[in-house]
């Protein structure tokens, strides 16, 4: 599983610098979709102190092992996504700033979305939780 967080427009980051810090949606993460490991990047290390399993690495996405998560919050590390059965998209419910973008279609990867779930966190009025499968 890869999940990753984005505004309405697709932004990741802005000026090397995450949009927002959203601990409710990391703890949501992890207990729904944490897995045997958490592959992640340094940036990305803070937000899952705590956490159980985290294998910090340069390349999340090719350390990556078959029931595990990996956590992508940098455009630059997206590729491969096409090895991933299951993707998992976090939006938020406002548009930020963003310099970096998640600019892949998923639909034409192969992914259908089996749900969509909205949630509410103490910074965000409405974060939308988009799950896809490979089909």
């Amino acid at each position: 599983t890869i999940a990753l967080c984005i505004d309405p427009r697709g932004g990741m980051r802005f000026n090397k610098r995450r949009q927002v810090k959203d601990v409710e949606v990391i703890s949501d993460l992890v207990s729904r979709f944490g897995g045997e490991k958490i592959y992640i990047s340094p940036f990305s290390a803070k937000l899952f102190l705590g956490c159980e399993n985290v294998e910090v690495c340069d390349d999340p996405i090719s350390a990556c092992e078959v029931n595990s998560l990996c956590f992508i919050e940098e455009a630059s590390l997206l590729h491969n996504l096409d090895s991933f059965d299951t993707i998992v998209v976090y939006v938020w419910g406002l548009n930020y700033p963003a310099d970096e973008h998640f600019t892949y279609d998923i639909s034409s990867l192969g992914f259908k979305r089996i749900s969509k779930d909205k949630m509410k966190t103490q910074i965000h009025e409405k974060v939308t939780r988009e799950v896809y499968k490979i089909t």
